[in-house]
């Protein structure tokens, strides 16, 4: 499982700390927000054996103004099936978080 900080980059953001430089370009790299929290690829991306590469990334959402979503990469040869996904999204997230849509 990686590990990473959250950062943010969107037009609704804070541009900076007021009459703070110096908390303001603590706060900064570039223009990203760096929010100080950690975040992980959720372990139930990797919970199929046959799962080589994960990732989580956000995605345009008419409701939420973004949504994650995920992306996997399975072994070549691989039998892993959409309804497995479903069973393990059951199993590890929360109703919000799972998707019921997929992509090969």
């Amino acid at each position: 499982m990686q590990e990473g900080q959250i950062v943010i980059r969107e037009p609704n953001v804070m541009l900076e700390y007021l009459d703070n430089p110096d908390a303001t370009q603590k706060a900064f790299a570039g223009d990203w927000l760096l929010a100080g929290d950690l975040g992980h690829i959720d372990e139930v991306l990797y919970a199929q054996p046959d799962v080589i590469e994960a990732a989580a990334f956000a995605r345009p959402c008419k409701s939420y103004d973004e949504t994650v979503e995920a992306a996997v990469c399975v072994r070549p040869g691989s039998q892993v099936s959409e309804k497995a996904y479903l069973i393990c999204a059951e199993r590890g997230l929360a109703p919000s978080n799972r998707q019921n849509t997929f992509m090969s």
